[in-house]
């Protein structure tokens, strides 16, 4: 997937802040009907790299 260089961060720890804070993220998907949109918890396993 393309990203936006004002949007793409690579700092690992900010990423794991970013996870920390939001526990909860929307992924979007067209359909027929319309966009649905489905609420997924965020897990942040620390021993992974």
């Amino acid at each position: 997937m393309y990203t936006p260089p004002a949007f793409k961060d690579e700092d690992f720890e900010s990423i794991r802040a970013t996870i920390r804070d939001a526990r909860l993220a929307n992924l979007v998907t067209a359909t027929a009907e319309g966009p649905l949109a489905t609420p997924l918890p965020l897990f942040l396993d620390e021993s992974e790299s």
